[in-house]
């Protein structure tokens, strides 16, 4: 019995698959106005959302999905200062008064899942 032998070919070939490498790389273009840099410096980002309703879920979202692109903290604010204002806009058209919640928290959340677009944009 050989060292080969001494596993099991779940695949049934000889060698493993290995895809080529190739350098793909993407820029990440963030529009945020640059007057917010110092108000969002000095507080916590999440002090943009304050006030709003947010559901523990919306706000480990929102955690995860900064963390995922690891934006600094000013920019964390842009972002949920942008949020905030797309929860307002919907909640104000809401037909009734106990919908203006869920309207609002829908919409925001929608444009956060699409990639934040026309905040974040890719290239």
């Amino acid at each position: 019995m050989s060292a080969e032998d001494d596993f099991f070919n779940w695949s049934g070939r000889a060698e493993p698959d290995r895809p080529e490498l190739s350098d793909y790389r993407r820029k990440l273009h963030i529009r945020y106005p640059p007057e917010l840099q110092a108000q969002a410096a000095r507080s916590d980002p999440f002090n943009a959302v304050a006030g709003l309703r947010l559901l523990p879920e919306d706000r480990a979202y929102l955690h995860g999905f900064m963390a995922a692109l690891q934006l600094p903290e000013h920019i964390r604010y842009g972002l949920l200062l942008e949020y905030r204002q797309r929860w307002e806009r919907a909640a104000q058209r809401a037909p009734h008064p106990n919908q203006a919640d869920n309207s609002g928290r829908r919409s925001a959340n929608i444009w956060i899942q699409q990639g934040a677009e026309g905040f974040i944009d890719w290239d």
